[in-house]
């Protein structure tokens, strides 16, 4: 039953790539399967907290780490630090002295950028996904029609 609704679904988002579709979403007649999709809603809405949640603590936990980023900047400059040598022979007072000179210098700090991974962390089309299953598993019909 399962492999079958995954295949129908799939098929029809398959065929949506080209062209616009409207959907009518018919409950179920009967009272068990109205409390089947109540408790999809509240499936859904639970899913869509957890996200939300889920991506605020993201954008929290980087914002933190971006404020320590600029504060360990603050306090530690930049260093610089010779990356390439060459070797240059000088005559200094009859004698021959070869010393390492700098050709490339780098720069770097004790400080690591954080990287800002939470991109769609909040993105719900999961939950969509879920309750779109769970109406129809529930006795729900989602008619989809292209628009001309």
């Amino acid at each position: 039953m399962k492999f079958r609704l995954f295949l129908i679904l799939l098929s029809v988002f398959g065929l949506s790539a080209c062209a616009t579709y409207k959907e009518n979403w018919i409950p179920p007649t009967t009272p068990n399967g109205s409390m089947c999709v109540a408790q999809c809603n509240q499936s859904k809405q639970s899913c869509q907290f957890s996200k939300q949640q889920l991506q605020q603590r993201c954008e929290s936990d980087y914002n933190r780490a971006m404020a320590d980023y600029q504060s360990c900047k603050a306090r530690n400059p930049q260093t610089s630090y010779c990356s390439s040598y060459r070797s240059k022979t000088e005559v200094i007072n009859g004698q021959s002295v070869t010393r390492q000179e700098c050709t490339a210098t780098r720069y770097e700090s004790p400080c690591k950028e954080p990287v800002k991974s939470c991109g769609n962390a909040g993105n719900d089309s999961q939950c969509e996904s879920n309750y779109r299953s769970c109406f129809v598993s529930c006795g729900g019909v989602i008619d989809r029609y292209e628009v001309k």
